[in-house]
């Protein structure tokens, strides 16, 4: 099915890393496994379907710095929460991972994705805190996840190779990029709303949700529910 590219990803191109049932047991032959904890397996689920484009991976120094400098990836594009894969420097040597390695994720003991490991660096915590979130506050849940990092990250592309199974009845609900953009043709709308909720929607939702319908004049409303750890 055509998709209607009027509602373009954010930098213009629907980046997705997902490998083939053919080709996934071939990518992740003979690698070393790094399991991960369910943050980590979030992050790889939104950028291997392009949730997070235009990246194609776990972000490198220099692209972690220019978001929490300038909220902008290198190339100028806006972008304001730096998407990391830390990890403890006592978990990679155990790992052996070293940056140019191919490592196997993987979650609750099943194959997760492939990350080609091209940086592994370190970087001021409490800096990223007070420039991503406007505050040192450590009442700030954003404040106190960021300096409760591990102290190394690792940036590099991810590919997935075992895509996640959603259990009813939620599966209904969980739609990728690509699929929402196919329902968005089907239904002729070339521009939506979107409302991101980790609360059922309110009346005061429901007057702001209108206000932007009207306002921005789209043809519908995307109600999308914050999925995994809310604060």
């Amino acid at each position: 099915m055509a998709i209607d590219n009027t509602l373009s990803p954010h930098g213009g191109e629907l980046i997705e890393r997902i490998a083939s049932p053919s080709e996934a047991p071939h990518i992740a032959a003979g690698l070393p496994r790094l399991p991960v904890r369910d943050s980590i397996a979030r992050e790889v689920i939104n950028l291997a379907y392009g949730f997070f484009s235009p990246l194609d991976g776990f972000m490198v120094r220099s692209e972690v710095d220019s978001v929490v400098r300038n909220m902008t990836l290198t190339n100028g594009l806006v972008w304001s929460i730096p998407i990391i894969f830390d990890i403890s420097r006592r978990a990679m040597a155990e790992a052996r991972v070293t940056p140019g390695d191919s490592v196997l994720l993987t979650y609750q003991d099943q194959a997760l994705a492939v990350l080609e490991v091209t940086e592994a660096f370190s970087y001021d915590r409490e800096l990223m805190a007070q420039h991503v979130y406007g505050t040192s506050d450590r009442d700030h849940p954003g404040v106190m996840r960021t300096l409760g990092l591990e102290d190394t990250f690792l940036g590099g592309p991810i590919t997935l190779v075992n895509p996640p199974v959603i259990n009813p009845p939620f599966d209904q609900f969980w739609k990728t990029p690509r699929q929402l953009r196919q329902r968005f043709s089907e239904l002729g709308w070339s521009k939506a709303v979107a409302h991101q909720t980790r609360n059922v929607p309110h009346v005061g939702h429901e007057w702001m949700m209108k206000g932007a319908l009207l306002s921005s004049e789209a043809d519908g409303i995307l109600v999308s529910a914050v999925i995994g750890e809310k604060k």
